[in-house]
């Protein structure tokens, strides 16, 4: 016995073999390559978070040896697929029937996202898993399974799942790996709202700024115009077409109780601009400008095919305008 147990200690701190060090040596550079090349994906992808999830999902199913691998968001209230590799049309399918789907612990990647630790399932069938569990894993065609979170500030805004055909437990290495993944994913998800955040921002800037000259313009037309109206309000429905991204503009003046053409900016046929002079609307449901009237206040009418015109007292204001848009 004594010779036994000297043997069993002495194999178990045995120095590794030439072929074990040069496999772990290539595993290592592997995980290398594809944590480099996650990194650049991210480098030129600062706006889209996407194809850090897609390489993610490839590089962790590859590196861990997984049948199929997954990438899911978690937006607070429901886990949502947001990446997959390797999966067959039936088993999208099956994946599209489960997600999206509130968080609850009867699956391993709820579990793990609700819970912000590495859920590590070696066989399915002998864990004692949840019903649903099981019943997902049959569908799915996997026996064992491992879930890391993907944690920001503490909280959990997702999880990335590789699951194997066989019954066989992941690594201490690959479970390392996959977390080092996870916190990639997490930068690659505040990148990118930082990102849309700076751009929202110089939208905001220079919208304003385009509003700001565009003021100016139309007080300049109005200081150049103080006898005359018209080249003001065409200087006012060009400036509309401009800012609102707009097809045409028109702007109707109230003369006698009803509203008649006064400027217009767009791509207007003649004849069309010929009948639009002789139009006299009345306040009422049946126009925008109508509506425009009876309101007092600005109309957005989204899709003007879906509108039914009805009737009420008219109760003229002095003018109306209406920027419009071809786009529904």
């Amino acid at each position: 016995m004594p010779s036994e147990v000297s043997d069993a200690g002495a194999n178990s701190n045995r120095d590794p073999t030439v072929e074990e060090l040069q496999r772990r040596l290539a595993e290592a550079g592997d995980q290398q390559s594809a944590t480099r090349e996650i990194l650049g994906v991210m480098a030129i992808s600062p706006s889209d978070a996407q194809p850090v999830f897609d390489a993610i999902a490839r590089s962790a199913r590859r590196l861990c040896g997984g049948f199929r691998s997954a990438v899911y968001g978690f937006d607070g209230t429901l886990i949502h697929n947001i990446a997959h590799d390797n999966w067959s049309a039936e088993g999208l399918d099956a994946l599209g029937r489960v997600y999206p789907r509130p968080p609850s612990r009867e699956t391993q990647v709820a579990e793990a996202i609700l819970e912000g630790r590495v859920v590590h399932v070696p066989d399915v069938d002998a864990s004692g898993v949840p019903k649903q569990s099981l019943t997902l894993a049959r569908a799915l065609g996997y026996r064992s399974i491992l879930a890391v979170p993907m944690l920001r500030g503490g909280k959990s805004i997702g999880a990335i799942a590789i699951v194997r055909a066989q019954a066989q437990a992941f690594s201490e290495g690959q479970i390392e790996l996959v977390k080092t993944f996870a916190g990639q994913a997490v930068i690659a998800i505040e990148n990118t709202r930082q990102f849309q955040a700076e751009q929202a921002s110089k939208r905001d800037v220079q919208e304003a700024l385009e509003y700001q000259t565009a003021t100016s313009e139309v007080l300049a037309a109005i200081s150049r115009s103080k006898f005359d109206l018209q080249p003001v309000l065409h200087s006012v429905v060009e400036t509309a077409v401009r800012l609102c991204r707009a097809d045409h503009a028109m702007i109707y003046r109230l003369d006698e109780g009803a509203y008649r053409f006064a400027a217009g900016h767009g791509p207007y046929r003649q004849e069309y601009l010929e009948i639009e002079r002789k139009e006299r609307i009345v306040p009422g449901q049946g126009t925008l400008v109508g509506r425009t009237a009876l309101a007092k206040s600005p109309v957005q009418i989204a899709d003007a095919s879906r509108i039914q015109a009805t009737k009420r007292k008219p109760t003229p204001s002095s003018g109306a305008f209406a920027p419009c848009s071809a786009s529904r």
